[in-house]
């Protein structure tokens, strides 16, 4: 992201830089950030390859998890079923698409090779491929959310105990190759203390929220998602089904799904197969959410309230740290009301919903936009 000062900011600049005590403004907002850019990561990927020897093993290896993460990557931040509009790339063109490899695990012999390998893209490359093919796209995660996995059985809620499968099948899911960040809830006596009886996860109690509030404050997330899970009735072929739902905070906006049970199919599979489709489904939803072109970009002049100057950088370092924002161009620098110019891409919607991820809130009053802390 770019910083710079406006015209009528830039001759001032020094004086009250100096005056409020801001130097470290320039140090602070003209470093690019990478918070967001592991969205262009596609991790965990496992190669097994056989050759003639195991040098030619590990070459071919490399190119074949170059290709898979960058069909992977393209499956997550855009549309699947327009995907088959785009240019193909052969796996050489591929590899100039490539940041980095890291290798986990790597184990040879004579003629194969074993590895799981993090295949990070370049961003500008990658979404200039998609622009070049009028694909849409998001580069926009949501979260970070605490996941709290309520097991129902027997008229019993189980959230923190051992015997638990709904939350063992979530927690070992993989969670880094999707667009929400999540946060684990560790489920020690503070923990327990905040939530209670899992009972009452099960009711809209308004003076939970005061509780939920510190749970978030705890694991420093911006909301709680509660996952449900419990056996239907017998169906048809003599099996119960496992039912699942979701939704964040005490909302009672909730999806909802089951899984079909098949002859000797296992329950952990079952538990397995319902997070994988949760975790899905939030993909989806996000997505369309969040959906922009290449090269589509808006202007939107805000006024930064801030308090001091410690707070300015803050909420600064904030907008730097979401990657919707392109520049960040300072007109007028003063405290405890600054005006600066944001360049974003996407809408504003997607704008406002970034920047709620980040605990900053826009509030239109009659002249203009202001900028500030949310506060909790």
């Amino acid at each position: 992201m770019k910083f710079i000062f406006g015209p009528y900011s830039k001759r001032f600049a020094r004086n009250l830089v100096l005056m409020l005590g801001l130097m470290q403004i320039v140090a602070a907002a003209g470093a690019q950030t990478s918070s967001q850019d592991h969205i262009f990561t596609v991790y965990g990927v496992a190669v097994d390859v056989t050759a003639r020897n195991a040098r030619d093993a590990r070459v071919e290896a490399l190119s074949n998890v170059q290709v898979t993460s960058f069909n992977r990557l393209l499956r997550k931040i855009s549309l699947e079923d327009r995907l088959v509009e785009a240019q193909i790339l052969s796996a050489n063109n591929i590899r100039n698409y490539v940041s980095g490899i890291v290798v986990h695990g790597e184990r040879t012999s004579s003629r194969r090779y074993i590895a799981t390998m993090d295949v990070s893209f370049n961003k500008e490359k990658v979404l200039e491929y998609l622009g070049t093919n009028n694909l849409p796209y998001t580069e926009l995660t949501g979260g970070p959310l605490l996941l709290l996995p309520v097991y129902e059985y027997g008229g019993v809620s189980s959230l923190f105990e051992e015997d638990n499968p709904w939350r063992d099948a979530l927690y070992k899911a993989d969670m880094e190759n999707h667009l929400y960040k999540f946060n684990l809830a560790e489920g020690g006596f503070e923990d327990q203390l905040l939530v209670g009886n899992t009972d009452v996860l099960r009711r809209n109690v308004e003076d939970f929220q005061g509780r939920f509030k510190d749970l978030n404050n705890k694991y420093n997330t911006s909301d709680i998602l509660i996952a449900r899970a419990w056996w239907g009735e017998v169906g048809e072929n003599g099996l119960k089904n496992l039912h699942f739902s979701y939704g964040r905070g005490l909302s009672p906006t909730r999806d909802s799904g089951v899984i079909i049970a098949s002859a000797g199919q296992a329950q952990e599979s079952m538990f397995v197969t319902a997070a994988q489709a949760m975790f899905a489904r939030m993909d989806i939803a996000w997505r369309q959410q969040t959906l922009t072109t290449f090269g589509s970009f808006n202007e939107l002049a805000v006024h930064v309230v801030a308090q001091s100057a410690t707070e300015w950088v803050d909420i600064i370092e904030r907008l730097e740290g979401t990657p919707i924002v392109r520049t960040v161009e300072v007109e007028k620098l003063a405290v405890p009301v600054s005006q600066i110019n944001i360049v974003y891409g996407g809408v504003f919607e997607q704008l406002r919903l970034v920047l709620e991820g980040v605990n900053l809130t826009l509030v239109e009053q009659y002249d203009g936009w202001y900028l500030e802390k949310t506060v909790n």
